[in-house]
This record gives C-alpha cells, sequence and structure tokens, in this order.
C-alpha cells in the first residue's frame, strides 16, 4: 500500500537539482486526497524519476518555456500524467523497447533502457504506461506519458 503523492513528491524532490541545472520548471502540487496504489514504493519512485529525468533530456539546448507538469486524476484507476513541452516524441510505438534511444550514438546519457525498465516496473504493479505526443488541446508541444495504477482496496491485503 504506498501512497501516490508522497512517491511522486520523492522523485520531484529527487530530480530538482537536476531540473534547476537545466533551466526546467517543476509544475507539481501533491493532491489533498491521497491516493493509495498497489505498488513498491522505490520501484515505483524510480519510475517517476526516469520520466522526470527523460523530460528534461529532451528539452536540454532547447530555447523558451521548459517546464514538467506531473497531474493526477482519480477514476477506477489511478492516472497520473507526467508531460513536458520538449520536441515530442519521434517513434512513439518504438519508445518501451530495449536499447531504444534518442541520445547520440556512444553518449554516456544512457542505454536506452529506463522507459523499458519503467513498463517491466509498472505492469509488475498491475498497472499500464504509455507515451504519447500532446494533442492541439493540450498546446500541440510536448511528450505526455501516463502511468495508470490499481487502487489500493482493502481487501488487496488479504
Amino acid at each position: 500500500r504506498i501512497e501516490l503523492g508522497n512517491v511522486i513528491t520523492s522523485a520531484v524532490d529527487l530530480t530538482e537539482t537536476r531540473l534547476a541545472e537545466a533551466g526546467v520548471t517543476m509544475d507539481w502540487t501533491a493532491p489533498k486526497t491521497p491516493y493509495y496504489v498497489k505498488a513498491g514504493e522505490v520501484r515505483l519512485g524510480q519510475v517517476f524519476v526516469n520520466l522526470i529525468t527523460n523530460a528534461a533530456d529532451a528539452m536540454q539546448g532547447q530555447a523558451g518555456e521548459k517546464t514538467i507538469r506531473i497531474r493526477c486524476h482519480a477514476g477506477e484507476r489511478l492516472m497520473v500524467d507526467v508531460r513536458d513541452t520538449g520536441p515530442g516524441i519521434t517513434d512513439p510505438e518504438k519508445i518501451f523497447e530495449p536499447f531504444y534511444s534518442t541520445k547520440a550514438v556512444g553518449s554516456a546519457e544512457g542505454m536506452g533502457l529506463g522507459l523499458s525498465i519503467s513498463y517491466g516496473l509498472i505492469e509488475s504493479f498491475g498497472g499500464k504506461i504509455t507515451g504519447r505526443n500532446a494533442s492541439k488541446t493540450e498546446g500541440a508541444r510536448g511528450a505526455v506519458f501516463t502511468v495508470e495504477l490499481e487502487r489500493w482496496r482493502e481487501e488487496s491485503s488479504v
């Protein structure tokens, strides 16, 4: 049983220095209502750290607005949108494949495993993660990753 807002806040705190150095503004306010999900706290936190740092990387060297916005949406399942104001996703159908990366070959920026690992972690919690480009109503700029998680139900503890 994990409180989702606390996990995201911790991920935001862990990436604060990196975002400040990159000139990225974080737009996140924890929900007033606690939302409990079925997950592993450290592993779920790592997913959000990965999404935040990937968003910052996507906006590196970009002039103008550099913002990451995180929002929770409550429904039958809990949804978290992580949206950036970067260039968007070139190949949305490939982003969760192992070793897929938009970073330069041979760069020290990573191996293209973060989203693949995040995908596996979210699935292990019974959830789902998707990535897409922002729609026109969202400003038509940037990428949006949505993490969908099962709500904690008291019967889950049995």
